[in-house]
């Protein structure tokens, strides 16, 4: 339902959003920004409600990496803010194309946000907590 959800809204609003002068779907209080608006919101909760649906029925094996990553993902959650931008202070310097410092992060935060993560439930009764 919400995969059907997100794409009766991508055909019907999207496309009405971008009708109009140039760019008033990004903002400043026209119409179109108002319907991108309203489309962003539907788009986001259908898709995040197809992929919670898609993952519970195709993907639920429970093999012992998923059980690592499912035990770990509420600490994760936690601390992955202040490890993100650790890492982009990090890479600040880095002079490359701003799409390949997203990627290089992505790449080394994610194994380093969980590893932190199982560090930190390691610390006696922090498995309760997080």
């Amino acid at each position: 339902m919400g995969f059907v959800l997100a794409i009766l809204a991508s055909v019907t609003l999207f496309p009405a959003a971008l009708i109009g002068s140039g760019s008033a779907w990004i903002g400043r209080g026209s119409w179109q920004s108002a319907v991108f608006a309203l489309w962003d919101s539907i788009f986001a909760v259908g898709m995040s409600l197809a992929l919670i649906t898609f993952f519970r029925r195709f993907l639920n094996g429970g093999k012992k990496f998923g059980r690592f990553l499912s035990r770990h993902s509420f600490a994760v959650y936690v601390i992955h803010v202040p490890v993100i931008i650790f890492l982009m202070l990090a890479l600040s310097g880095l002079q490359t194309y701003p799409q390949l410092k997203f990627c290089l992060a992505a790449a080394v935060g994610l194994p380093l946000c969980f590893g932190i993560a199982w560090l930190i439930r390691k610390i006696p009764y922090a498995k309760k907590i997080l």
